[in-house]
């Protein structure tokens, strides 16, 4: 049950873009803020130390929410809840950039978590690497989803924060796994 949760909280926070375009847009903050807070609470009780960072981004993105919910239900600007994806990129950029200041960095450490003992040690610059370029590409979003929510282009914001951001995490993802495969089986 606990597992069933997880999925449901992170795939509706994954769309969180659209509920707060579409929320906005038919109901307003009224009835989209008790729904955000109901699913930041749930995303805290639900989730698993397992990757104690990522456990800690989890709940600090949360609580940051929940936060930005209650701003815009209180002041009645729901503009405020398009800082969340700022916010997110923040952190994680925090996050895997602590790691390159204390290593071993975040991809080895998720490596090594997916591959386990196959993980060898000639490896560790190219996550080291790895780890820099997602730190860009968290600065890259972070700026983008900055400037979108400062536009006040709804549309804009929901088609980056939504769609295009995903497709550059997604991109970044798969390559990279390619990638390692390739260049560690030879």
């Amino acid at each position: 049950m606990r597992r069933t949760l997880a999925i449901f909280a992170g795939s509706i926070l994954l769309a969180y873009p659209f509920l707060v375009y579409f929320g906005l847009q038919k109901h307003g903050i009224r009835v989209v803020a008790p729904f955000l807070l109901a699913l930041f609470a749930l995303r805290v009780f639900q989730a698993r130390p397992r990757f104690r960072d990522l456990f800690a981004a989890s709940a600090a993105l949360s609580i940051i929410g929940t936060f930005l919910v209650i701003l815009a239900w209180v002041f009645h600007w729901g503009e405020c809840l398009l800082f969340y994806p700022v916010a997110a990129n923040a952190l994680f950029l925090g996050v895997f950039g602590l790691s390159l200041a204390k290593p071993p960095s975040f991809c080895e450490r998720f490596a090594r978590l997916v591959d386990g003992n196959d993980f060898p040690e000639s490896a560790i610059p190219y996550a080291r690497r790895v780890t820099q370029v997602w730190c860009a590409l968290f600065v890259f979003n972070g700026v983008m989803a900055l400037l979108t929510a400062l536009s006040g282009d709804m549309k804009l914001w929901t088609l980056y924060n939504g769609a295009i951001a995903y497709v550059l995490i997604a991109a970044l993802f798969c390559g990279e796994r390619i990638t390692r495969k390739i260049i560690f089986k030879k």
